[in-house]
């Protein structure tokens, strides 16, 4: 049966719409938006009114969500080198299965207390801590465990399957599987999640250190046969550049369109290090792009050149990566002040955007271009995108009264997101409201557990 949602405004197409009602499936689609004169009795009286402004949820492109068991520990490191040997790999060597489920949990519930009601999960830890035994078919639980878990908060997951087959250092051990291996997983994830409305499953060879020419390659093809996504990190570190250079003779970019490894399916992930000639090179092949700017700084990574991919049309989207406060208004932020700390002026965006404001620019990047990069049908209120949506108050002091004029101006620059989200819906089901928080499971035991892990790390 349809439900029926009355919403005070609807923020779509970038504009207010009053009077206006969401008929959402049982797919938990929007089956039609319209007029709210055109219902009859039943269905306003059956109907659940929205007190506030009614806006996609964001979509986060890109999350490690077991990072969250980093904050603290691996926050003043020497450099990113550093934070892998010191923090990063000595956390990955002790989790078990059940305390990745914990932290997943752990950063989607904050996700969603943050507005982000999609999430591409780029998950690389697959080999069981040598204290555990496979109690999960197919000797894949720890990536079941992490599906289950997105499943068990109520957030949408495209879960990027991370394929890496390189390095001997102690904690990637943990990461390994062979080329083959990863196909034989991706194939069996996608047909066991194949009718699951809030799981889709996508490959991720982990980067040009991480994986090999062979592990990219089956990825890619797997990602075109299948219509599924391919993310890969790429050049985040000035050092990735430099590797590339000295073991290919080519900058990163250049080396995969060379080995005919670039595709529409693709996104990169990062992309800080990159020359003109290789943002022309990704507009090419239809390549997306996901930037992750606080986790960037956090990790002291550089800043990615937006100004070159707003101007050549390069979709950016937008990611939490290491999931230190997974919001993307913040990630937002973070996309335009760096770029006029970087340039020592002010509308630099705004120089090059095509869209009517360099708000609406960073906007995108956190809602529709994020549905592009994840191939996913969110990010927009319209019909045949998934209800999923999230209600703010429209009379908060952030807005200051002028929500029709400077809307997106507030909310990209002004605007702390927690303390104006009401509530947020997924597949037309709530998952979080202010008042009761989190709907689907109980946070005080998560964070028992949490601060269980915390003591043992």
């Amino acid at each position: 049966m349809n439900r029926f949602f009355l919403p005070k405004l609807l923020y779509r197409n970038y504009e207010f719409e009053r009077d206006r009602y969401i008929e959402v499936n049982s797919e938990g689609r929007i089956e039609k938006i319209g007029r709210t004169r055109e219902l009859g009795s039943t269905e306003l009286n059956s109907a659940e009114i929205l007190e506030g402004i009614v806006l996609p949820g964001f979509v986060n492109s890109h999350s490690h969500a077991f990072q969250v068991l980093l904050r603290g520990m691996g926050d003043h490191p020497k450099n990113f080198h550093d934070w892998v040997k010191s923090s990063l790999y000595p956390l990955v060597r002790s989790l078990k299965t059940e305390d990745i489920v914990t932290a997943t949990k752990v950063a989607y519930a904050q996700m969603l207390m943050r507005g982000i009601t999609s999430v591409g999960e780029f998950h690389y830890l697959h080999n069981l801590h040598p204290e555990e035994n496979p109690e999960i078919e197919n000797n894949d639980p720890i990536s079941i465990a992490v599906i289950e878990a997105a499943r068990e908060v109520g957030i949408r997951q495209r879960f990027l399957y991370t394929g890496y087959d390189l390095g001997n250092k102690p904690g990637q051990e943990r990461f390994h599987r062979k080329a083959f291996e990863v196909i034989e997983s991706l194939n069996y994830l996608r047909k066991k999640y194949r009718d699951d409305p809030l799981i889709e499953i996508g490959a991720a060879p982990h980067s040009l250190h991480g994986a090999s020419e062979e592990m990219i390659r089956s990825m890619m093809e797997w990602a075109e046969q299948n219509s599924e996504v391919c993310h890969i990190h790429l050049s985040e570190q000035k050092s990735d550049v430099e590797e590339s250079i000295s073991q290919f003779g080519m900058r990163p970019v250049e080396y995969l369109e060379d080995r005919g490894l670039l595709s529409s399916m693709m996104a990169i992930v990062h992309g800080i290090w990159l020359e003109n000639s290789e943002i022309n090179t990704l507009l090419t092949h239809g390549v997306k792009h996901v930037y992750n700017p606080m986790t960037n700084m956090h990790l002291g990574d550089g800043i990615a050149p937006i100004r070159q991919y707003v101007a050549r049309g390069v979709v950016t989207a937008l990611g939490t990566d290491a999931n230190m406060d997974p919001d993307l208004v913040m990630e937002m932020r973070a996309t335009e002040y760096l770029q006029r700390i970087e340039g020592l002026e002010m509308g630099i965006i705004g120089a090059v955007t095509d869209d009517a404001s360099p708000a609406m620019t960073l906007y995108k990047m956190a809602t529709v271009n994020g549905g592009i990069a994840l191939n996913l049908k969110v990010g927009v209120l319209d019909e045949g995108y998934y209800a999923d949506f999230i209600v703010i108050d429209p009379d908060h002091l952030n807005f200051g009264g002028g929500i029709d004029k400077y809307f997106l101006e507030n909310l990209t620059l002004s605007t702390t997101i927690s303390t104006v989200l009401k509530s947020v819906y997924v597949g037309g089901e709530q998952v979080f409201n202010r008042e009761d928080g989190i709907t689907k499971i109980d946070t005080s035991e998560l964070l028992k557990k949490l601060n269980e892990i915390v003591k043992s790390v």
